[in-house]
Order: C-alpha cells, then structure tokens, then sequence
C-alpha cells in the first residue's frame, strides 16, 4: 500500500480534468507537487498513532519505545519521523525554488523523494 499508486491515480485524473478544462497538465501538477509532499509529511503521523512503519530495533540516541501485543518494549528507529522530515524538505525545496519549465516541480518531486525512501529503506 504505497503512495505511488495513489498518486499515478490522482496524476491520471487530474490529466483528464485539465484536458476537458484546457487547463495546461505540467503547470497544474507543478502547482500540487509541494502540496503533495507536506501532505505526506503530515500523513506519516498517523503512522506513530497507529504505532506502524517503524524501523529495526536499535539503541541508538535516536530511537523511540514501541509496546508490542505481547506486552514487550522495544527501542526502534522512528522512520516515519524521519520520512516526516524529509518531505518536510523537500515541501520547503520545491515551494521555494522558481520553476524554470514546466513539470520542473514535479520532476524534482519525484527524483527527491524517490532518492530519500531509496535511502531511508
């Protein structure tokens, strides 16, 4: 259940609803592209809600205390704080940065993110 399907989907009706509207495909999807990563950003709370989407067990500074069903506690990795910051970047990189070309957002968006889960996995 990753977001790429979601967004192939949401790119594939947005296509559809600016070619009926003669609305330009690229601008649109540029316009939504920092959109789309600070909602990504927020969304990875729900995963610290529903305690899912951490990472491997750890003792590192930078770890978090997950009860399991079984009643035991362990120190994991908060990949989704981590994924949250990242998006968080790359809303702010692509937010500020003059599009220069038409789809240039959107192209970032998916090098940027793509680069970060590679790293992040």
């Amino acid at each position: 259940l990753a977001i790429y399907g979601g967004i192939l989907t949401a790119i594939f009706v947005i296509y559809i609803y600016c070619k009926s509207k003669k609305i330009s495909v690229l601008s649109f999807l540029d316009f939504l592209a920092p959109l789309v990563a600070l909602g990504q950003a927020i969304g990875r709370w729900g995963n610290f809600a529903n305690r899912e989407a951490y990472g491997s067990i750890t003792n590192s500074l930078f770890r978090m205390e997950v009860l399991l069903n079984t009643g035991e506690h362990i120190s994991v990795h908060p990949t989704f704080l981590y994924e949250s910051i990242g998006l968080l970047a790359i809303f702010l990189f692509l937010y500020f940065t003059k599009r220069k070309y038409e789809g240039q957002k959107l192209s970032w968006y998916f090098i940027l993110y793509g680069i970060f889960d590679f790293f992040l996995q």
